[in-house]
């Protein structure tokens, strides 16, 4: 059962001059975003991004 999101507890995604942000903060080393949009401007977004990694164990 998915649950029904309202847009005051979702992250917001912008573009301007060719680059991405997540509530304000650019988003670096994105590689491929897709976007299917609904109805009621709530949208589902995949990011594939290059990133480095800290606080992973590696065991």
């Amino acid at each position: 059962m998915e649950e029904k999101q309202t847009m005051q507890n979702l992250n917001t995604i912008s573009f301007e001059n060719k680059k991405i942000f997540l509530d304000g903060t650019e988003i670096k080393g994105v590689t491929e975003i897709e976007i299917k949009k609904h109805a009621d401007d709530i949208a589902d977004v995949i990011l594939n991004i290059k990133s480095s990694i800290k606080g992973l164990d590696a065991d």
